[in-house]
């Protein structure tokens, strides 16, 4: 019962730390008792957000600190906004988590600062990607190893940019998906 408690606690503290926030929707799939958020905002785990009338938790900045040392994550999810974490939270909720491995915001700076190096040692190409922003998370399909750069946009998102993301990506061997929020 105990080690039950305590896995689940453990998967939904790294949701948190995947996607920024957690909304109603995701406190009910993942079956988190109004008891168990109530324990986490009294021990300084958790804190509300508001916006536009809706409310999540995101992680505090002691918790973050305390995930990365016990449970070896590297960097967490940056929040931004309710409605944008609550699409990010949806995604990472109803992915095979055996299958595919999830690669936060901060990671993928990572992965694209070494594609970009390996890229332009092999052709030799100039690359201009100073004022290309990060993908909101990676997943790597572990079958297939094919990796998939997701991006939450809004609708007033221009094609232009998307284009240019999407180009970019296929670059570094990474296929696009944009998800409108």
């Amino acid at each position: 019962m105990i080690k039950t408690e305590i896995n689940k606690d453990k998967e939904f503290l790294k949701m948190l730390y995947s996607c920024g926030v957690v909304t109603q929707y995701g406190l009910e799939l993942m079956n988190v008792s109004s008891y168990r958020i109530n324990l986490y905002r009294e021990n300084d785990i958790i804190e509300l957000v508001y916006e536009n009338g809706n409310k999540g938790y995101k992680l505090t900045s002691k918790a973050k600190k305390i995930m990365s040392k016990k449970y070896g994550l590297k960097n967490s999810y940056t929040y931004r906004s309710i409605r944008h974490c609550s699409k990010l939270q949806e995604i990472y909720l109803n992915i095979d988590l055996q299958r595919y491995k999830w690669i936060t915001e901060t990671e993928v700076l990572l992965i694209m600062n070494d594609r970009i190096n390996l890229s332009y040692q092999y052709n030799q190409r100039t690359l201009n990607y100073l004022d290309i922003s990060p993908v909101d998370a990676i997943i790597v399909d572990r079958e297939t190893n094919t990796a998939y750069g997701i991006e939450i946009i809004s609708p007033s998102y221009r094609e232009r940019d998307l284009n240019k993301k999407e180009k970019f990506l296929n670059l570094l061997g990474i296929e696009a998906i944009f998800i409108e929020c």
